[in-house]
């Protein structure tokens, strides 16, 4: 059985997918910037990890990070 068949996904996809998982974490649990969280998560600039985090999550790390911070208003 290949990766691909026993992930359902390219190991390409998984290892983003693994990238984009570490950051949510490290936007949920610390106070880094953007740009310190995509250079700890192997990410170029921050432009190009915002993108892959928007193409994943569907919201940009800013975003994510002040959704988690308005849940816990309520």
């Amino acid at each position: 059985m290949t990766a691909k068949a026993a992930l359902n996904m390219t190991p390409a996809q998984a290892g983003k997918l693994v990238r984009i998982n570490h950051a949510k974490f490290l936007l949920s649990s610390t106070a880094q910037t953007v740009t310190e969280i995509a250079d700890d998560t192997g990410y170029c600039n921050s432009s190009h990890f915002v993108q892959a985090f928007r193409a994943v999550e569907g919201q940009t790390p800013t975003q994510f990070r002040r959704s988690l911070s308005d849940a816990g208003k309520q």
